[in-house]
């Protein structure tokens, strides 16, 4: 999914995993993705391991990387619903990785507010803000200087009478917001 855009925001993976599953078992996710992870985690030796976000990806990673003593960054950390099923499995995903980070990028100082109300030490906390809107202004960014754009770019460019004009950027892509849901936001319902 995410290969057309690797050359578009320069960077290019070392390491391809090999993702085989059962579309939407997350148990089945977790343990390819832990066998997957170990020997990379053991060839590169890393420094410091950083995850983002609260995906079943991110939480299997952060578990790795505990497994094989690998220091871990947490970005986006400290977002909370407490309510462990809603977002599922996002939310219990995001307090497992910030059981085990070490250092934690929060989005915004509210975030930063819930890890130290969770015990979490000041100097490991970082308010960093919400990278979802850097990779958007980098992309408007790039969009206009690049003429060389992967085709998933050029599909989604903005048509030309939207250009300079405000705009809102609107995220709904977690699975609650799935069917009706989506259907009701796109029709102001």
């Amino acid at each position: 999914m995410a290969s057309p855009l690797y050359q578009f925001f320069r960077m290019m993976p070392r390491h391809s995993l090999s993702l085989h599953r059962r579309s939407g078992d997350l148990a089945h996710l977790t343990e390819i993705l832990l066998a997957e992870l170990a020997p990379v985690l053991s060839c590169e030796q890393p420094a410091a391991l950083l995850v983002h976000g609260d995906t079943t990806s991110a939480m299997t990673a952060a578990l790795a990387a505990y497994y094989a003593r690998v220091p871990i960054g947490h970005v986006e950390a400290g977002l909370r619903t407490y309510n462990k099923y809603s977002p599922f499995p996002e939310e219990m995903n995001r307090s497992l990785i910030g059981r085990l980070a070490d250092w934690h990028y929060a989005p915004t100082p509210c975030a930063r507010k819930a890890l130290l109300n969770e015990g979490v030490d000041s100097s490991r906390i970082v308010v960093t803000g919400n990278t979802v809107v850097d990779a958007a202004l980098q992309t408007a960014e790039l969009i206009t200087v690049s003429e060389n754009l992967p085709s998933v770019v050029r599909q989604h460019r903005l048509d030309k009478r939207l250009v300079g004009r405000r705009l809102i950027l609107v995220t709904a892509h977690r699975r609650e917001n799935w069917g009706e849901r989506i259907a009701a936001y796109c029709t102001g319902g």
